[in-house]
């Protein structure tokens, strides 16, 4: 059930979180990878989680164009050759 052991642990909530940021911008390119949509549903029902996920919660919006070129810029800075 958890990608660690039988516990939750935070590797479950990124993964969980790059699913969502996934589906966020491109809302049908998890639907060829039916095991990481049943891991989603499943953690999406942990009760903590499940609240975190509501409208209103503390979690961060999706990124918009503006910040994703600034971090394209950022990262073309940084890249060695």
């Amino acid at each position: 059930m958890y990608l660690v052991g039988k516990r939750f642990t935070w590797a479950d909530v990124h993964l969980l979180e790059a699913i969502l940021m996934v589906e966020e911008k491109f809302a049908d390119l998890m639907a060829d990878f039916p095991l990481l949509r049943d891991f989603k549903a499943r953690i999406s029902e942990i009760p903590t989680i499940k609240a975190f996920l509501q409208p209103g919660s503390q979690r961060k919006p999706v990124p918009d164009e503006k910040y994703v070129e600034t971090v394209r810029r950022v990262l073309q800075l940084h890249h060695v050759t």
